[in-house]
């Protein structure tokens, strides 16, 4: 006669042992049941009162006030403090967006899109200035050609 393997009973009882486990933490938690004190009275038929015998009282709602813009003159402050304007041309504000035109201190025009109300950058446009502005690179060989035709970075196909 063979000896039969007691593997599945095993599997089977420590199943049962989990699913009690389970089945015991899972039945307090269904007992919790929280409000906070937000002013809601979820049960209104009944008049909830306070130990004193006083009603709750309602809590007023107070609309907020939506947040002003900063300012044109603000603005342009900025744009000269931390973004480098020397002159402000124009600043015109669209929506919840300033758009400040303005010069640098190397002559490049430069168009400033700032937020209206955090007067964070948002995107920086360089325009066409009436005088070339400064290169921001040095070329390595300053007597080099600059319309030189540039070398082709994909290799032609054989032929």
């Amino acid at each position: 006669m063979a000896n039969r393997s007691t593997a599945p009973g095993r599997i089977a009882l420590m199943g049962l042992v989990v699913a009690g486990a389970l089945t015991g933490m899972a039945g307090t938690a269904g007992a919790q049941y929280y409000y906070y004190d937000d002013g809601y009275d979820p049960y209104p038929a009944y008049g909830y009162r306070d130990d004193y015998g006083y009603a709750p009282r309602p809590r007023a709602v107070v609309p907020r006030a939506a947040p002003a813009p900063v300012s044109p003159y603000e603005i342009n402050r900025i744009a000269a403090r931390d973004y480098g304007l020397v002159r402000i041309e124009r600043s015109i504000r669209r929506d919840d967006t300033y758009a400040v035109d303005g010069e640098t201190a190397n002559g490049q025009r430069l168009r400033l899109i700032l937020d209206a109300y955090a007067g964070d950058l948002i995107r920086r446009v360089p325009l066409r200035g009436r005088t070339a502005a400064a290169p921001h690179v040095a070329r390595a060989e300053p007597r080099q050609d600059q319309t030189a035709p540039r070398p082709r970075l994909v290799p032609q196909p054989p032929e």
